[in-house]
């Protein structure tokens, strides 16, 4: 319940993490799942292919609010676009934190 009015007071919140905790209803992570979608995404965790590029043109783009690039286990080293990324991070001014393990 207080979660809940949290996330409904405070819109700049885009990702909430909660897995390891004791006793969490799934209907109330549910709820904040389907609360944080339509919100714009600061942190991707496990993006999709397809999502690698929109999150690469968002870098590219130096997106304010994309501030935590998570890319763990995408295969990025096999896409034609990952030198495009690295020259995109180079020059953005707002990520501040990168996951790049378990890629080839």
């Amino acid at each position: 319940e207080y979660l809940i009015a949290t996330l409904e007071s405070n819109q700049t919140i885009v990702y909430l993490e909660l897995a390891g905790n004791v006793d969490i209803d799934p209907d109330l992570e549910d709820e904040v799942k389907s609360m944080l979608e339509p919100r714009e995404v600061l942190h991707w965790s496990g993006a999709q292919l397809d999502e690698v590029a929109a999150l690469i043109e968002r870098v590219q783009e130096n997106d304010p609010t994309l501030t935590v690039l998570d890319l763990h286990g995408m295969d990025i080293g096999a896409r034609d676009d990952a030198l495009s990324l690295f020259d995109a991070l180079a020059e953005n001014t707002y990520i501040k934190k990168v996951d790049l393990s378990s890629n080839e």
